[in-house]
C-alpha cells in the first residue's frame, strides 16, 4: 500500500457517519490540543447523539498518557453512569 493511498484512506472526511453512532460516545479533549482544536470535539459533540464533551486544561493531545489518573477516573465516571 502506498503512502498516497494510505492518508486518502485515513484522512476521508466521514462526518456524515457521526449522527449514526448509537452507543455511548465520551469525547474527552484537551483544551490546549494543538493537533485536534477543540473546536472539532465540538463539532463532533453536536454531530453525534447523547455524546458527551468533557474538556479539561491539562496536557495536549496525548494529555492522557502524562495525567492517566484523571483520563482513567473520567472515562470510569462516564462509564458508570452509561451503566446506570
Amino acid at each position: 500500500m502506498s503512502f498516497k493511498h494510505c492518508y486518502f484512506r485515513y484522512n476521508k472526511d466521514i462526518r456524515h457517519l457521526l449522527p449514526t453512532i448509537t452507543a455511548p460516545c465520551l469525547l474527552l479533549w484537551s483544551e490546549k490540543d494543538l493537533t485536534t482544536p477543540l473546536t472539532v470535539a465540538q463539532e463532533m459533540a453536536r454531530m453525534i447523539p447523547n455524546s458527551q464533551l468533557v474538556t479539561v486544561e491539562e496536557g495536549y493531545h496525548e494529555w492522557g498518557l502524562w495525567y492517566p489518573e484523571k483520563f482513567t477516573s473520567i472515562v470510569l465516571d462516564f462509564i458508570h453512569q452509561v451503566e446506570q
